[in-house]
């Protein structure tokens, strides 16, 4: 979709009224207003040349007969190109580096003006994360897992030091963006400003020079390009929450996918087929994923694939399991998450958007297949 087309589509219907009416629905995996898939990931071979080792994840690789992202250390990598993106007025800001610097200000002992240059010198995290935008549709595509290297935000607020009574971290951007965050979440040994993704320098459309990651939260509170940072007493909202209501918090809720059958296959009675996919959630952790190929009515819990220790709770979770297709027709394969707080996912009516507005969607995905004799199967094929 190109910049002028949507720039007009967001001029005439606000991102709430979009999933609200369902004409999103109508455009792919693209969410307009804030998120947009890419083209589909390629295979493993086309793997970003230069990735930082990590420590090792704790399981093997679950199968993978739908291969869509090279492989770090067990855990699946979105490639830069075809990481998810997310922009507000501009589409891909071009920020002159040179020139560019980060402001701290507001309630600091200190004001700060920062170079690129000068918060690379400081003390570097390199970190594996994934990012998931608030709008992604139940099973949607707008969710991507890279390694990313950057400094904590701690660092800069200890630089600048910190008066009494903050009660936010305010961030604003290159293209007019702005946001909060509560200071108790910017001090959090979790909390970064990137400069690097996936072994590269963060790519202008993925927020050059320096972009958020802050655990638990969906993409809208996480801006990129970023510009200034101010410590402010009291609340200040965000654009989106002030736009369309969306939430102020915008915590991750439990989520997961099927990824490796695509809707309205054909298969076999008696196949043994592999499912796999994703789970999701907060920095709360996903506690177990269940699985079921027949309409919901029993369910496995496959084998986990987990992140690196470190940062496990803030990667997605890789699972996979087998399933013995015993009875023939029509039926949904289905997967559900549960984190670690006890929240699990629901069956909800009214397609993929469902639940989505205004915090995120924990909603149930599920993937229409019929099974059907060996015969019949094979003519549809």
């Amino acid at each position: 979709m190109g910049r002028s087309t949507l720039a007009h589509q967001k001029r005439r219907l606000t991102r709430r009224q979009l999933l609200q009416s369902g004409l999103i629905l109508g455009l792919g995996t693209a969410v307009l207003a804030a998120c947009r898939g890419q083209t589909p990931a390629p295979t493993p071979t086309m793997a970003a040349q230069a990735t930082p080792t990590l420590p090792a994840a704790t399981s093997s690789p679950p199968p993978t007969p739908r291969p869509t992202a090279p492989v770090v250390e067990g855990m699946r990598i979105t490639p830069n190109k075809y990481f998810y993106t997310v922009f507000y007025q501009i589409e891909d800001p071009q920020v002159d580096i040179a020139a560019w610097r980060l402001e701290v200000k507001g309630l600091v002992e200190r004001p700060l003006s920062l170079s690129l240059d000068d918060i690379r010198a400081l003390p570097s995290v390199t970190e594996m994360r994934t990012l998931e935008c608030i709008s992604n549709p139940i099973g949607g595509s707008l969710i991507g897992n890279a390694v990313w290297k950057g400094v904590r935000l701690k660092t800069i607020l200890d630089m600048a030091g910190l008066k009494p009574d903050i009660d936010e971290v305010y961030i604003e951007s290159f293209d007019n963006y702005y946001t909060s965050i509560p200071l108790l979440l910017g001090l959090d040994e979790n909390s970064l400003l990137v400069y690097e993704m996936n072994g590269e320098p963060l790519p202008s459309n993925h927020g050059a020079p320096l972009r958020a990651l802050w655990p638990g939260r969906y993409g809208m509170k996480q801006p990129k390009w970023i510009t200034k940072i101010s410590l402010i007493q009291g609340h200040r909202a965000g654009y989106w929450e002030l736009q369309d209501g969306w939430s102020a918090e915008a915590r991750i809720k439990i989520n997961s996918q099927v990824e490796s059958i695509e809707p309205m296959t054909v298969l076999t009675l008696g196949q043994v087929i592999t499912l796999a996919g994703r789970a999701f959630a907060n920095e709360v952790g996903v506690s177990k994923v269940e699985v079921s190929a027949d309409d919901g009515v029993t369910w496995k819990e496959p084998e986990l694939v987990r992140g690196p220790a470190a940062t496990r709770n803030l990667v997605w979770t890789l699972w996979s399991t087998t399933w013995l297709l015993d009875k023939p027709g029509a039926v949904y394969i289905q997967a559900r998450a549960t984190d670690n707080a006890g929240n699990t996912q629901k069956l909800l009516a009214g397609g993929s958007l469902a639940g989505t507005y205004p915090d995120g969607s924990d909603g149930i995905h599920r993937v229409f297949v019929r099974v059907a004799e060996p015969d019949e199967s094979q003519q549809k094929g």
